[in-house]
């Protein structure tokens, strides 16, 4: 997600680039051989589909003409382009065991964690059943339990009171049957269970609420007050774990937790609907025998 003044600047050193070659009176290939990079490279970079590096725009500079002036200006964009870029990089965590391990450093020093979920339980929450019953059916033992012991570690954390943990869940996590009905009375009653401890808040946005925030995937953020980066966000991908630390992208996916909560039923009426689940659940295992 890139900032308006980020895409202004890319499009400005773009049109520098053109209007030197055009007051150069080159070609696109007279370009590339002046400088050495493929005609389609040049081509690119004019267009603004490939951000070029501070070297390239040097050498286009020279080729092109360029006054010192022209050629600092060029340079000092790029510049700034490049650190923009670099600052946005998501690092992507493949694998069960290093999905925890990633998202364990980054709860580690956290004091307030926000979770929003999409149709699965979040890691935090989940009973080892219901843990183990979403992990790949191929998968090695020893990745399986790397992966759970990750799990439990992480989930110590809600016992210290000092940490805050705010999750919001649409109904389809309570509705969607991971496994059996067995594994979801399990979990349910720990969401119960959890949803007491005065340091954490479940809250669960009712199946008929009208949602106009987009959301596809899961994703936590961190606060971390400590550090020298204030917060952090972790997107849980279908291939792995993303991290972002970009403020301006970090401020977009704390606007989407923050309208989603105020969706939310917490507290004393979240009971209601825990309850009725669990029941659900209880009454298929008894065959509907009350």
């Amino acid at each position: 997600m890139r900032t308006t003044q980020s895409l202004r600047l890319h499009d400005m050193l773009t049109q520098a680039l053109q209007r030197l070659r055009s007051q150069a009176t080159l070609t696109s290939p007279a370009v590339a051989a002046a400088t050495g990079m493929s005609q389609s490279k040049v081509s690119k970079i004019e267009n603004g589909k490939l951000l070029p590096a501070i070297d390239d725009v040097a050498v286009l500079a020279q080729a092109l003409g360029a006054d010192e002036k022209t050629t600092g200006w060029l340079l000092e964009t790029i510049a700034a382009l490049r650190a923009d870029a670099a600052a946005r990089v998501v690092v992507l965590h493949r694998g069960p065991d290093r999905h925890h391990r990633a998202i364990a450093r980054a709860a580690a020093d956290a004091t307030t964690t926000r979770t929003v979920a999409t149709l699965l339980v979040p890691d935090l929450l989940r009973t080892d059943t219901y843990h183990e019953a979403l992990q790949e059916p191929d998968l090695p033992a020893p990745h399986r339990r790397a992966a759970l012991t990750s799990l439990r570690h992480r989930q110590r954390l809600l016992e210290d009171p000092d940490r805050r943990f705010e999750f919001v869940l649409p109904a389809a996590v309570l509705d969607f049957t991971v496994r059996d009905a067995r594994t979801m009375t399990g979990q349910i009653h720990r969401l119960r269970t959890l949803a007491g401890h005065p340091n954490i808040s479940i809250a669960v946005i009712p199946t008929a609420t009208p949602v106009a925030t987009p959301l596809e995937h899961p994703f936590s953020v961190y606060d971390l007050p400590a550090q020298g980066v204030r917060q952090e966000v972790v997107v849980e991908l279908l291939t792995g774990t993303a991290h972002i630390i970009d403020t301006m992208d970090i401020q977009a996916y704390q606007e989407i937790y923050d309208a989603l909560a105020r969706l939310t039923v917490g507290g004393a009426r979240l009971r209601p609907l825990l309850d009725q689940a669990h029941a659900r659940y209880a009454e298929t295992l008894t065959g509907g025998t009350p």
